[in-house]
């Protein structure tokens, strides 16, 4: 005999319900002083966790579902004495319960940084003075996706199966801003200053790169103000990017 197929929606199981939980828990401490002609320094550290919890309710399980067809009385031992798919209403609450299952995603992010810099003047130009900022930066990431045994192993109808995912990346960074005054209070030049920025971050897994920037800004009058810039910069991936394994996906047609 030819295979034959079978379609059923489960409404004795309920409505598919979705429970998101998101519990953040951040701090941040930081020393600051002043050393002597204007400069000063500013220090400080921070340690930031997210923690998203996904709780589903009314889905239904393969395996179970399966172990039904192949014996309808196999969970009599629960009340469902002969699952009977065929026909509206024929799944009592009992059999609905037994292949309904209930799963649950964590999802963790953990950020590390500490940061420190020195602010002041370099030296005495005519349109004023000459500043900058130095300093370094430290930061860490991890983060770790656990789906439960049900997605995990593509137990639940309708949704693909979810692999666990965890990874850290961490970057060390060098930074360094100059705000160079060129001209002022001078016909059609109000104010003509130059504004330089260069980091180097060496990441743990990538190397080192290197971003810029260089803004001009140009007050032919005290009201008026013209701006243009150019940068550079770089995006370094997430961590789903980077540690995600093979994962199933929808097939594709075109």
């Amino acid at each position: 005999l030819p295979a034959s197929a079978f379609t059923r929606r489960y409404l004795e199981s309920g409505m598919r319900v979705s429970n998101n939980d998101y519990d953040v828990t951040q701090g941040l401490v930081g020393f600051r002083g002043d050393f002597k002609n204007d400069w000063n320094w500013d220090v400080f550290g921070s340690w930031g966790k997210a923690l998203y919890t996904n709780l589903q309710d009314g889905n239904l399980s393969r395996s179970r579902l399966q172990a039904a067809y192949n014996n309808p009385a196999v969970y009599a031992s629960s009340g469902c004495a002969q699952f009977n798919p065929f026909g509206a209403g024929n799944v009592s609450p009992a059999c609905a319960q037994a292949v309904t299952i209930k799963a649950t995603n964590v999802q963790e992010t953990i950020q590390t940084q500490v940061v420190g810099s020195v602010t002041g003047s370099l030296i005495d130009l005519p349109a004023g003075a000459l500043q900058f900022n130095v300093g370094a930066e430290y930061r860490k990431n991890t983060g770790e996706f656990r789906p439960d045994q049900f997605l995990s192993s593509g137990d639940v109808v309708g949704f693909n199966a979810q692999q666990p995912i965890s990874g850290e990346v961490s970057v060390t960074e060098g930074f360094i801003e100059l705000a160079v005054p060129i001209l002022k209070d001078l016909p059609g030049a109000s104010f003509l200053g130059l504004d330089l920025g260069y980091r180097y971050s060496d990441y743990n897994l990538a190397g080192g790169v290197d971003t810029y920037k260089a803004a001009l800004q140009w007050n032919p009058i005290e009201s008026l103000k013209v701006r243009g810039s150019y940068n550079r910069a770089t995006r370094a991936p997430s961590i789903n990017e980077l540690f995600l394994p093979q994962q199933e996906n929808f097939p594709q047609y075109s």
